[in-house]
């Protein structure tokens, strides 16, 4: 009942009649296929123009359902071909989550590094603080080790001349008691 309410009537003219024709699409739409029709009748006239009328309308009827049945087969295979895009780009989105993912585990891993990197600066500023430090003591060492070398020879040799001193010192009592 609505779709007679909201049908309008169109003349049309469709290979040399006119036909009324009722329908809730825009007229415009309307003799747009009225004119599609029209065009494919004239078509078929002129490749066959033995054909009557009634034989035109079948084969223009004919045609126009084979295009329909392949539109449908192609509208299947492109359903398809939807699909398994939808899957692939599923598959593919998934993929991209789990680069996401991994890309947020490296970021993380990298700030890791970068603040045991910065640790390590400053352990490595500390150890070369340290072995400039260590390397002054060892100067300093190597100088007291130098002074106290020339206090080792200048103290043997004070024991060589106090060891001679008491030799002679031994020798000189010796003799000073065996002369008595």
């Amino acid at each position: 009942m609505e779709n007679e309410q909201n049908s309008q009537r169109v003349v049309v003219e469709i290979f040399g009649e006119r036909h009324v024709l009722r329908g809730t699409q825009p007229e415009a739409q309307i003799r747009k296929l009225a004119e599609e029709i029209d065009q494919r009748m004239r078509d078929i006239a002129r490749k066959f123009s033995f054909l009557g009328v009634h034989q035109i309308a079948i084969l223009t009827s004919l045609h126009v359902a084979d295009e329909k049945l392949q539109m449908q087969h192609d509208l299947m295979i492109l359903r398809q071909e939807n699909i398994d895009l939808l899957e692939e780009s599923e598959r593919a989105n998934s993929g991209q989550r789990q680069l996401t993912k991994e890309i947020a585990l490296l970021r993380q891993e990298q700030e890791t590094l970068l603040r045991e990197m910065s640790e390590l600066g400053f352990e490595k500023t500390d150890l070369l603080q340290e072995n400039k430090t260590l390397r002054e003591e060892k100067i300093t060492w190597t100088q007291e080790k130098e002074l106290m070398a020339e206090e080792i020879a200048l103290l043997s040799r004070e024991k060589l001349r106090l060891r001679l001193e008491i030799e002679e010192l031994s020798s000189l009592l010796e003799t000073a008691t065996t002369s008595e």
